[in-house]
């Protein structure tokens, strides 16, 4: 009998360290009706509905709850309706949600999704946003190409920061760690001038901290600037932005070292900034190296055609005369100003030109275009120097002529004032 009782204690002992497992309920609706008072579809449980129902009062599907709208099921959100949707919708084939709802506020919407919400529409199945109505996604919606936007529906984005960044860069095997402040603006179509245009920096304004609607289809434009001074270096056209966890380059440029980055959303965005290394963002010139006939230019390092340079390097080229003509003298300039060449041969660019001059220090800052005059062919040369000392000769037979005549006058009017002063002495 004891030995019955332990075996009873140990047992009831056991069930008492099992954990307890609440099992999910699941409500179908089958019948036609109207939702008149809030209702809330718990974690873990599951409506299923497959007839025509009405919502004239919100319905909550919390975290972990599941509405499914079946084959035959057919939700109309009301005026006074709404889904806030924090879990799971599934419209399956042959099932349909209209959101006829007027709110025109996130809080009086008919269809709000909730940040982890997740709506998915089945092949075969009808979402409609009605005209007028207005609906705001905070989440996932699966295939939206299938939902029929006659009304607004709105994206939540959770736009970059203002941020810094320390960028580490060696130069002369010296570390060097500049740090870089940025600015980050938005603005979308809805807020665009229109006669000025999305390039016009003042129609940009401070990214919402909290984050901000952006209605389905609209793009959406981000610009990104550096401080002045300590980021001049810094292109960030050649930033990247990740978009829920995808890449997205620049699309077009204001001015040479600022990228916007254009989004049309089709959900919600959480944008955040990649490009945090130096090597990435660093301002590069591109140099046209011209070449003809007679020439070609290439860089020290043997590049021709084109080149890209860093900001802030130095670069140098020089000028190959092909065969036949070889014997032109010729100049190089660089943005209108003559440079001078070294005892190699090279031109150096060691700095910004602007304004017909050029710094000494701090490499190749602004656009570089380099112009080369004077090379013609060895014939011609030839033959322009044939005319240069075919007008030498006449000009030094003119000048032989002219000191002849000058001699000879000078000689009578000499010869002539020697005979008065004789017969003025015999006299």
């Amino acid at each position: 009998m004891k030995k019955t009782i332990a075996i009873l204690l140990a047992c009831l002992m056991l069930l008492a360290c099992m954990p307890v497992v609440s099992f999910a309920e699941e409500t179908k609706i089958t019948e036609d009706g109207t939702l008149s008072d809030a209702q809330v579809i718990a974690s873990g449980d599951k409506w299923t509905i497959s007839a025509v129902w009405t919502l004239n009062a919100p319905l909550t599907v919390q975290e972990g709850a599941t509405l499914e709208v079946a084959d035959r099921g057919y939700v109309t959100i009301a005026t006074a309706g709404q889904i806030i949707n924090n879990g799971t919708i599934i419209v399956k084939k042959d099932g349909a949600i209209l959101s006829k709802g007027a709110g025109t506020g996130d809080n009086n919407a008919s269809f709000i999704n909730g940040e982890k919400g997740v709506v998915t529409l089945n092949p075969g199945s009808y979402f409609c946003i009605e005209r007028g109505t207005y609906a705001y996604n905070k989440g996932t919606i699966n295939n939206i190409d299938r939902m029929t936007i006659n009304g607004t529906l709105n994206h939540f984005i959770q736009y970059p920061q203002n941020f810094s960044v320390t960028y580490t860069k060696t130069e002369m095997y010296n570390r060097m760690d500049t740090t870089v402040a940025f600015t980050v603006e938005h603005v979308n179509d809805a807020d665009l001038d229109t006669d000025t245009g999305y390039t016009v920096a003042s129609n940009y304004k401070a990214v919402p901290a909290s984050g901000g609607w952006c209605e389905h289809g609209v793009k959406e434009y981000i610009l990104i600037t550096p401080e002045d001074g300590a980021g001049d270096w810094v292109d960030t056209g050649r930033m990247k932005l990740v978009v829920n966890g995808t890449v997205f380059d620049t699309t077009e440029r204001i001015d040479n070292d600022r990228g916007v980055f254009t989004i049309t959303p089709v959900g919600s965005m959480n944008i955040e900034i990649l490009s945090t290394n130096y090597k990435e963002i660093v301002k590069l010139f591109e140099i046209n190296l011209p070449q003809t006939e007679g020439y070609y230019v290439k860089s020290k390092d043997g590049e021709v055609g084109k080149v890209t340079v860093e900001y802030g390097k130095t670069f140098s080229f020089c000028v190959v005369l092909n065969e036949d003509y070889d014997k032109s003298d010729f100049y190089a300039y660089v943005n209108g100003v003559s440079l001078e060449p070294d005892e190699y041969g090279y031109f150096d660019i060691t700095g910004e030109i602007k304004d017909y001059e050029m710094a000494t220090t701090g490499g190749v800052k602004n656009d570089i275009t380099i112009t080369i005059m004077g090379v013609s062919s060895n014939e011609s040369s030839e033959n322009m120097s044939g005319i240069v000392n075919f007008i030498k000769q006449i000009f030094e037979t003119i000048q032989s002529i002219f000191g002849y005549f000058t001699d000879l006058f000078t000689g009578i009017f000499s010869f002539g004032g020697t005979s008065t002063d004789d017969t003025a002495a015999t006299v």
